[in-house]
């Protein structure tokens, strides 16, 4: 579970800086644009949509990882200390 919850953190982690770099990309692309509202309203929207989703799909799955990695540690630690409960009886 923890290679899972790693994986799914640093995919999250990719996404988001994906999205980031499209965003940039999409910036690069018209220089006579100057504010980034400017930007917006030129991009169509399923172009402006598809970085979005690249974005808040990268924050579900870093915060899914997270709460992933959270969980098995919390797994771990009940773990090894009913073991030592165990060894010192």
């Amino acid at each position: 579970m923890k290679a899972l919850a790693i994986s799914a953190l640093v995919l999250g982690i990719g996404l988001m800086a994906l999205s980031g770099f499209q965003k940039i990309i999409i910036y690069a692309a018209q220089p006579e644009l100057t504010t980034i509202n400017s930007v917006i309203d030129q991009t169509p929207n399923y172009i402006w949509g598809i970085t979005n989703a690249t974005f808040w799909s990268g924050i579900f799955l870093f915060f899914a990882g997270l709460i992933m990695f959270i969980i098995d540690l919390d797994k771990d630690k009940k773990r090894f200390s009913k073991k030592s409960i165990r060894y010192w009886k």
